[in-house]
Order: C-alpha cells, then structure tokens, then sequence
C-alpha cells in the first residue's frame, strides 16, 4: 500500500494489535507523536527484561527507520540479526527500512544474513540427522 498512507492506516487499524507497530512507523513518517514514543519505550524495556524474540528488534528498526534515525534502526536491525533473524525479504521489502538498508551499514547487514543463511544451508547439507528431521517434518 506504498503511497496509499490513509488506505493503509484504515488496513493496520482494521487488525489491531498485529499492525500495531506497522501504524506506528506509518505515523511516525508524519511526525512523532505520544503514543508512537509509548510504543518504542515499552517494547524498549521489554527488551531490558529479557525479551529476545528478534521480530520486536526489526519493528523497533522500523519506527526508529520511520522517525529518521537511522543510527538506532541499524542498531535494532543488527539486534535482529543476531538473535536469529534470516527473514532478509522482510526486511528489503519494509517501506520503513527502504532508506536504512541502501546506506552502506544496512547492506553490510544484508550481506551478514545471506551469509548466515548460506552457512545454515551448507550446514544443513552436509549433516544426515538435521536432513532425516526435516524430511520426518514435512
């Protein structure tokens, strides 16, 4: 819905609680309000108490992206990557990372997760166990 703003708030509206952080950065490109600042500072101090699920770091890259801080949306990016985070369609196809991950530490950070993804792919080639669990799965 890229250059549709009213279009997609109406959509992040509609699902509620799993657009939430989609209707913040949207918002946030409008300028920074209250709630969206609300937002970062609880998923903020989710993370202080432990939160380590990396899909919270690429949302809060998203509204730092968003409110044009780049600084702090490669340092959640980085985050992401480091817990785990592979998803890089993601985060090259998010209107809120577009300018992030063109400068050169976003792509530098693209590169670290294709690297990742192919050493989890050699991994997983070349071990029998990981390849007979994938199969019995699917």
């Amino acid at each position: 819905m890229e250059g549709e703003n009213d279009a997609a708030r109406d959509a992040f509206k509609k699902a509620g609680r799993e657009a939430a952080f989609d209707l913040a950065a949207l918002n946030l490109l409008n300028g920074k309000t209250a709630r969206e600042a609300n937002l970062i500072a609880e998923s903020e101090d989710a993370m202080l108490r432990g939160d380590s699920w990396p899909e919270l770091r690429i949302r809060l890259a998203e509204l730092y992206a968003a409110s044009s801080d780049n600084s702090m949306a490669l340092k959640y990016l980085s985050q992401a990557v480091d817990l785990g985070w592979r998803d890089i369609g993601a985060v090259t196809s998010s209107p809120f990372l577009k300018t992030v991950v063109h400068n050169e530490q976003g792509k530098q950070i693209l590169m670290r997760i294709e690297r990742e993804l192919e050493a989890q792919k050699t991994q997983i080639d070349q071990s029998k166990n990981i390849q007979a669990l994938i199969q019995k799965r699917f």
